[in-house]
């Protein structure tokens, strides 16, 4: 198995920090839209974690760094500016893909941003906006609209080049078109939409937000009606691998096939999030002790990778590991696992 290798990896998805300003009804961070969940530490990544990652040695080969995260919101990051920064000075050859809701710090901050992230070959904000004024809130519980169009206004008046990205709910999906005429006013470089996985969602009051049941059209409605991309620039973003080392027939892992891996606050790295989240949150439902080494700081991706080629591939074959069985993104069920 070829695919968790040194030199077959492109893409490291590093979550930064897991501090958030939004209460997202389905994000596993917080209980039903409400408190913090007290299973999941609260902490950003040091500087030193940092420098252990961004190293010749795990770079070499990387052409794409995804900023994002199961439980965080990146520009929570008290240093992310510093960090690009070094990393731009050890590599620039490389595409950048931020994720976040928007609504944290000010405009002077993501006009910073945009401008640090323009040292790079090429990079994508995607900012998750899910609605208009009336309709964001619903789901991005605690993101004030008012902030959240001053600070996309910034990134994208500085150069940034950034998506729109929606996730379509019931209560929303009336406003494609308009959010994408706001979208195109607003300089973004697309507007794209994306399915719900999960509902319904439940959310709790808590504070000043309100209790509900959050709805969404089901995966074939999605497909037939809300399924949209409109893009208002000429832009060509080359991020995706050229090569391919595995085929999968039988099964079909999302980050394998995209040749990534995910690496948390910690310098823990996990062959995807969905296992990294679920060790975070359910410890039960996976054999966390056989991934005791995967922490950058205290052992080499190579290392790290190796272990993932040992216990993945008789999982796969096996069905063995529920996580994986039960992902969301998966295609086929995984009984069978074939190497071309």
């Amino acid at each position: 198995m070829n695919q968790y290798d040194i030199n077959t990896v492109k893409v490291l998805e590093i979550e930064l920090t897991t501090f958030c300003n939004a209460n997202c009804g389905a994000c596993d961070r917080n209980i039903n839209g409400g408190p913090v969940n007290l299973k999941m530490p609260l902490h950003h990544m040091s500087f030193d974690t940092w420098k252990q990652i961004v190293q010749d040695k795990n770079l070499s080969n990387i052409i794409t760094l995804s900023f994002d995260g199961n439980f965080g919101d990146v520009s929570m990051h008290p240093n992310i500016i510093e960090f690009l920064e070094y990393l731009s000075n050890i590599k620039d050859d490389l595409f950048i893909k931020v994720s976040s809701n928007g609504g944290a710090r000010n405009a002077s901050f993501w006009k910073q941003l945009a401008t640090t992230l323009q040292k790079f070959r090429s990079h994508e904000m995607q900012f998750a906006i899910d609605g208009l004024e009336d309709t964001n809130h619903i789901y991005r519980r605690n993101v004030n609209w008012n902030t959240l169009i001053e600070n996309v206004t910034a990134f994208n008046t500085a150069g940034g080049i950034s998506t729109w990205r929606t996730i379509i709910f019931d209560h929303n999906k009336h406003q494609i078109i308009e959010m994408s005429q706001l979208a195109k006013e607003l300089n973004f470089f697309r507007f794209k939409t994306y399915r719900n996985r999960a509902t319904p969602i439940v959310v709790d009051r808590y504070k000043n937000l309100p209790s509900g049941v959050i709805t969404s059209p089901t995966t074939e409605e999605f497909e037939q009606n809300y399924k949209f991309m409109d893009q208002f620039k000429d832009i060509k973003m080359s991020h995706k691998s050229p090569n391919t080392f595995i085929k999968f027939i039988d099964y079909s892992c999302p980050f394998a096939e995209e040749q990534t891996i995910v690496i948390d606050p910690n310098g823990q790295t996990w062959p995807c999030c969905f296992i990294q989240g679920n060790v975070v949150t359910s410890h039960k439902e996976f054999p966390y002790n056989k991934w005791n080494i995967n922490n950058l700081n205290k052992h080499s991706l190579t290392e790290i990778l190796e272990q993932f080629r040992k216990h993945l591939y008789p999982a796969w074959k096996t069905g063995s590991y529920n996580i994986c069985n039960k992902c969301l993104h998966k295609t086929n069920k995984p009984t069978q696992y074939t190497a071309q």
